[in-house]
């Protein structure tokens, strides 16, 4: 039973009137500036400089998030560079010494 309902059924029964009917609610008008409709501000230049803002903002986070990528590339490649050369000299030196060892 929605609130228009209830409110109609109270109402209602305090008049004598049947239960059954339902009485219409009225909403109150609102009041506007004498019709005028908001609009736009005048200036839009301060909205159109945020607008630019945001998007040199967002063109240097995308600028430095890719050269980020990069340099992370570059150290992954680096890194993994360095560990295969270190298992081969360390896997050079173990087959040096085994074959010092027994003589192969």
């Amino acid at each position: 039973m929605g609130t228009a309902e209830r409110q109609a059924s109270s109402a209602g029964r305090a008049s004598g009137a049947a239960a059954g009917t339902l009485r219409r609610v009225e909403r109150p008008q609102r009041i506007t500036d004498a019709g005028v409709t908001p609009s736009a501000p005048a200036d839009p230049r301060p909205a159109i400089a945020r607008a630019y803002r945001f998007e040199r903002a967002r063109r240097s986070l995308r600028l430095e998030h890719r050269d980020e990528h990069r340099r992370a590339q570059r150290r992954f490649w680096f890194t993994l560079a360095v560990l295969v050369g270190a298992v081969l000299v360390i896997g050079g030196i173990t087959v040096h010494q085994l074959q010092q060892l027994f003589g192969i």
